[in-house]
């Protein structure tokens, strides 16, 4: 005799299984998947939030907001609402004013926030005055291909201009020439990069500086660049 199967997501896992419980898994009808409690983000950033909806009969559109004060009040909406629910992740562009150690992120029902609403745990968002935001590490790019290097000045007054270094080595040493012709002034904040050759390493790492103050700086997590 075959037995039914079912099936049931246990977060973002689907699982099967030989016969029906009494007591099935209850879906929540939206789940946020991203931000995660315990993270860190930087102004100038592009970060995605992403959700999955369960129930696309309860929740037809999807509204984001961000709060400052661990979920309190909630008083800046993200993207442009109402948002279908055919989509499941929006792009953040991180602002000055959105600074906080006790950020939190939550999507609901645009037509019932109070009946259907999931809130992400704590997480924060940094001031810093420069912000690498590409290339990001774990890419791969190869020997003659156009890169854009693209970065963010948050504090103009600090950061006068941007220099653009390089590792072979995953940080360890940089090459004491660095990549373009010397240093960028803002509004300048990006750069057509194309590798060489004798820039080939599965530990590429890359990172934006003050000019005036090589202390201050953001680079990459570790990348390829191969022929």
């Amino acid at each position: 005799m075959l037995k039914k199967l079912c099936s049931v997501f246990l977060g973002s896992i689907l699982v099967l299984m030989t016969g029906c419980p009494k007591n099935p898994v209850s879906l929540k009808p939206i789940e946020l998947l991203q931000p995660t409690i315990g993270q860190t983000y930087h102004c100038g950033q592009t970060r995605e939030i992403k959700w999955r909806i369960n129930d696309k009969v309860k929740i037809d559109a999807i509204g984001v907001k961000l709060s400052l004060d661990s979920g309190i009040t909630f008083p800046i909406s993200i993207g442009n609402a109402p948002i279908s629910s055919s989509d499941t992740v929006i792009v953040w562009e991180i602002l000055k004013t959105q600074v906080s150690t006790l950020c939190v992120i939550e999507v609901f029902k645009y037509s019932d926030e109070a009946a259907y609403n999931e809130k992400s745990g704590t997480f924060k968002v940094d001031s810093v005055p420069l912000v690498l935001l590409n290339p990001l590490g774990g890419a791969k790019f190869k020997v003659g291909e156009a890169v854009q290097i693209k970065w963010s000045v948050q504090d103009q007054n600090q950061i006068g201009s941007v220099g653009i270094g390089y590792s072979l080595n995953g940080g360890k040493t940089w090459d004491p020439n660095g990549i373009g012709a010397g240093s960028f002034t803002y509004p300048d904040t990006s750069y057509i990069w194309t590798p060489t050759a004798t820039q080939k390493s599965n530990m590429f790492v890359l990172k934006v500086y003050s000019y005036t103050d090589r202390a201050v700086l953001d680079k990459s997590a570790p990348f390829a660049v191969t022929q």
